[in-house]
């Protein structure tokens, strides 16, 4: 069905002579992501810019933000977190590109929480990053990165982590869990001092 409403959007957009505008690229990438389903072969990215770009010319930015976006979303769907980190890194540096402020702080926010999991290096400064570029909004996803920031941060900086928990915990409702495992977490750490 999606591959058919891409098909038929693909059509549309060629008919009016927009044979190289990045409307066409998304319809024709949306349909090689809906005929593969959620098991794209481990070189989709390369099979798709090629079909995209066959000279080797750059995609559109937001193409490919949106792109490695979608990439990224099945491999964490299979379970392929460093596949999944890999192509929300990819998507937020074509979204930064872009201008596009949304896509960006959505990438830089899954791949924050992923090398989180995955205990990357970088996990702090992606963490630091996407709190940084979602700023006051509501997200969804803040109070945990937040709380996994904290953590990150302790002992080295109490006071801040102490903050970021607070302003989890205020984000979050009284009986969920993840207000439950913070203010654990924060009871525990503070009786170790």
């Amino acid at each position: 069905e999606a591959e058919a409403s891409y098909r038929q959007v693909a059509a549309i957009v060629d008919t009016l002579g927009q044979s190289e505008s990045a409307r066409l690229a998304h319809a024709r990438a949306g349909i090689q992501l809906a005929h593969w389903g959620n098991k794209p072969p481990p070189d989709a990215d390369d099979t798709l810019h090629w079909g995209l770009a066959p000279t080797g010319d750059a995609l559109d930015p937001a193409v490919a933000g949106w792109l490695a976006e979608q990439l990224a979303r099945r491999a964490a769907a299979r379970g392929d977190q460093a596949a999944a980190l890999a192509q929300y890194r990819a998507a937020a540096t074509a979204w930064r590109q872009s201008g596009d402020q949304r896509g960006l702080a959505s990438a830089v926010t899954q791949s924050a929480l992923i090398a989180t999991e995955l205990h990357d290096p970088d996990a702090r400064s992606l963490l630091e990053e996407a709190l940084q570029v979602i700023g006051s909004a509501t997200v969804v996803d803040k109070p945990r990165m937040q709380g996994a920031l904290a953590k990150l941060l302790w002992p080295a900086q109490r006071d801040r982590a102490r903050a970021l928990v607070k302003a989890a915990l205020a984000d979050l409702s009284e009986s969920s869990p993840d207000a439950a495992d913070l203010k654990q977490w924060l009871k525990k750490h503070e009786s170790d001092r």
